[in-house]
């Protein structure tokens, strides 16, 4: 007999390892489905997790609304080809009244680079280990450059 247990682990195997297939015009509510998480992405989550726990902070969970966020930021990023805050009011009034951090990174070549320049930064480390956030969203997006924009957001 099938038990709930096993059920959901199928259900969640599922969600998490089934493909997308893009439509050829992306509508701004269509972001999520369109975006499939890279791993690049998803080792950025895992550094700051390891990174929060041995600081003892509780481990954040991915957030679709907040990937949606850092999802777009990141593609602003690459379009203006420059590392930026902008519109972070935007994404923090959309949020409200929950409160939300970022974090944003340019040119790294790899997840550990990312987050050790996070980490060496007085105002990202705070961001990273605040005890009150408890959820993330990671995304990257390449300039016309080919350099990876990067954007971390919290709640």
């Amino acid at each position: 007999m099938i038990t709930v247990i096993t059920l959901a682990t199928i259900l969640i195997f599922v969600i998490l390892f089934s493909k997308r297939k893009p439509t050829t015009e992306v509508q701004p509510t269509d972001i999520v489905t369109q975006y499939d998480w890279k791993v690049f992405d998803i080792a950025i989550v895992n550094l700051i997790n390891e990174y929060r726990l041995a600081s003892g902070c509780n481990a954040v969970n991915i957030n679709s609304l907040l990937l949606d966020l850092s999802f777009s930021h990141s593609e602003y990023m690459a379009n203006v080809n420059r590392l930026s805050h902008d519109n972070f009011e935007n994404r923090e009034a959309f949020m409200h009244p929950i409160l939300i951090g970022e974090v944003v990174a340019y040119g790294h070549k790899t997840p550990e680079s990312v987050v050790a320049g996070w980490k060496r930064s007085e105002k990202h480390n705070t961001c990273i280990l605040d005890k009150d956030f408890t959820k993330i969203g990671v995304s990257h997006s390449f300039g016309k450059d080919g350099r990876r924009f990067v954007t971390a957001i919290f709640s």
